[in-house]
């Protein structure tokens, strides 16, 4: 940032000279780098992109005539028509321009007039615009010519692209809090721009050449759905001459097949948030497409957290953070994956060989997450089809239901022996409620099909797993409220299969409790489970409840019997059934606590006298019993009876 003095100096200067407003822009930016360099500051924070060169071997052979690059390109005069200014950066500046020949409308890159003596950014420019031209991709911007104009400055035309940095939407997406922006941009489509950008550095990858200055503000993102990795300035050929030739590059350039300027150990370049330890402390013998991935990693962490990696407004402060690997936490406002944070850890990871190995390998992995994504949101909109039909579902099984009830009054009013014609209306209702029935069997199986259609797009989707846990629950139960053993027990184990969530874990294991008072208050009660034996059911011993009142005593589900016991009174058979989850108390209707199961004393009964309790029993539901009647659950006083020999009550 230039101070207010210098500010108020600088515009005297362009007053003074009379500077049009392009010199005027090209002083301030002179001025402002010049300050930069004054200490390590970083006035763009860690986003800004450095060139630091630590002690390291001589440059003498570097520091030859910049003419050993600029001789290999002629000097032309394009047919260009200057549209104007599109933007500067440090070694240079970029104007539209019209090919009056071609009629197409290009970006052109020109290199300052002050640096064109410059070796190291002459050949950085050329080398640019060489690696730019022969990766031929989607996701890489074409270079369609490069040259010198008559002044010596260097410049190379590319298509122009429309649209606009990829952090610039990153931060539109955060500001929204998750919601679509304007321009229809989610979380989800910027991972997908990230992919893009991955499969554009992985052909790099493969044809040599790294890019070494990956970050958000080097991803475009079109007005198209386009994604172009852009900057190449600071790119470098693996297996040139001043590395060992680890990869066979496809790509050649002035600097790859010459050692005159080799990087220097110790030479820091690129954007310090988003560099790799080893790029961070100059280690240039371990640079390798991992270095990249690291990169990748950090434009990853900021698409999820909304933040950069490391922060810092001292260069050396941030360079040894990045070195030490302390980064910020991946936590953000937005919900983090946990797929993708483990992809990001891994291409951070500080040591290169915990990496992904190259760019391919990450977009891979991004690629995998990415279509379980989709298949998720095809698979969610399945279910929300689903919820729609079952909401309809149930609205049918409401008609059948009432058909029935109308079909039944009516053939309930007229006696068996009146004529055909008053019995047509009932049987016309029967008729429509089997009508209904059916068309609610039909629309049961298409609500599964639409269930078993979104686990095939998404195995391990929990709302379809939810919908059909639910589903066999319900049908479980009818299948036992009708006491149909065979169709519960499978209902049950598909009711298992679907639960991922443990939601019905206490209703299949279906222990209930039970509560008893015995009077008097001391008596025994021993507990027997009826076990079925030689086709009958027998009770069997399990243990000793002790004396007086036993009070929620949980119990599997089943069928037992209590006996109360006391000295001077006549034991007592006290039948239970637990039924799934349920409570057995004694509680008879409209009262709060149980009623005292009372031992009778031997004279309050006769030699052939049975008593029985007071308590609840089931009545009827036996599907298979002729002329049977509804299940009910009745409560019954105690009462004794007489002439009974050798039947006992349990």
């Amino acid at each position: 940032m230039i101070p207010e003095a210098l500010r108020a100096k600088l515009a005297l200067f362009i007053a003074r000279n009379g500077l049009g407003p392009e010199a005027a822009a090209e002083a301030e930016f002179l001025l402002h780098e010049g300050l930069q360099r004054r200490d390590d500051t970083l006035p763009a924070g860690a986003n800004a992109e450095v060139t630091l060169t630590l002690p390291g071997p001589a440059q003498d052979e570097q520091a030859r005539d910049a003419t050993v690059t600029l001789e290999r390109m002629p000097a032309l005069i394009p047919d260009y028509e200057d549209l104007g200014l599109i933007g500067r950066g440090g070694m240079g500046e970029v104007r539209r321009v019209r090919d009056r020949s071609l009629r197409r409308t290009m970006a052109q890159k020109l290199l300052r007039l002050d640096l064109v003596h410059d070796a190291q950014r002459v050949t950085r420019f050329v080398e640019e615009a060489q690696i730019s031209a022969q990766l031929e991709h989607p996701g890489i911007v074409p270079v369609h010519a490069l040259g010198r104009l008559p002044d010596g400055r260097c410049f190379f035309t590319m298509r122009e692209i429309r649209g606009r940095t990829l952090n610039e939407v990153v931060a539109q997406v955060h500001a929204a809090g998750g919601k679509p922006t304007g321009g229809g941009w989610t979380v989800r489509r910027l991972v997908d721009a990230f992919h893009k950008a991955c499969e554009a550095v992985a052909y790099a990858h493969s044809q040599g050449v790294l890019h070494r200055d990956l970050k958000p503000q080097n991803v475009m993102v079109g007005d198209y759905g386009e994604v172009l990795v852009v900057d190449w300035g600071l790119a470098k050929v693996m297996g040139s001459q001043d590395e060992a030739p680890r990869v066979e590059s496809l790509v050649r350039t002035v600097r790859s097949e010459s050692s005159n300027f080799a990087t220097q150990m110790g030479d820091v370049t690129g954007t310090p948030a988003y560099m790799a330890p080893e790029q961070a402390a100059g280690q240039i013998h371990l640079f390798t497409p991992a270095t990249d991935v690291y990169a990748l990693g950090g434009i990853l962490f900021e698409i999820l957290t909304g933040q950069v990696p490391f922060e810092g407004t001292h260069l050396r402060t941030l360079l040894s953070r990045v070195h030490a690997g302390q980064r910020r936490p991946l936590t953000g406002a937005l919900p983090i994956p946990d797929e993708l944070r483990s992809i990001c850890d891994k291409a951070m990871a500080r040591a290169p060989e915990h990496r992904f190995p190259d760019a391919h390998a990450l977009a891979a992995e991004v690629a995998a997450w990415l279509d379980g994504a989709r298949r998720t949101d095809q698979a969610l909109e399945i279910v929300a089809r689903a919820d729609q039909e079952l909401a309809e579902l149930h609205a049918l099984h409401a008609q059948v239901a009432r058909a029935k009830e109308q079909a039944s009054l009516a053939l309930h009013a007229v006696a068996s022996f009146e004529p055909i014609e008053a019995k047509k209306p009932g049987w016309a209702l029967e008729d429509e409620a089997e009508v209904l029935e059916h068309e609610a069997e039909i629309r049961e199986l298409s609500y599964l099909q639409h269930l078993r259609s979104a686990l095939n797009l998404a195995p391990e989707l929990p709302q379809t797993h939810d919908r059909l846990a639910d589903y066999y629950q319900a049908r479980h139960a009818r299948a036992e409220a009708r006491r149909d053993t065979r169709a519960a027990e499978s209902l049950a184990v598909l009711l298992g299969a679907h639960d991922i969530g443990g939601r019905y874990g206490d209703y299949l294991r279906g222990d209930g409790s039970m509560t008893i008072v015995p009077d008097p208050p001391d008596a025994e009660l021993s507990l027997y489970a009826y076990t079925l034996e030689d086709r009958r059911l027998v009770p069997v011993f399990r243990r000793s409840l002790g004396h007086g009142a036993a009070r929620d005593v949980a119990l599997p589900m089943g069928s037992y019997l209590v006996i109360a016991s006391a000295a001077g009174r006549v034991p007592v058979r006290y039948p239970v059934h637990i039924g799934r989850q349920s409570r057995w108390d004694g509680v008879p209707p409209g009262e709060t606590e149980p009623l005292p199961i009372v031992l009778p004393s031997p004279a309050d009964l006769g030699e052939d006298d049975v008593y029985v309790p007071a308590g609840w029993f089931i009545r009827g539901g036996d599907p298979h019993a002729s002329y049977g009647t509804p299940w009910a659950r009745v409560w019954e006083d105690a009462f004794q009876h007489s002439g009974i020999r050798s039947l006992e009550f349990t």
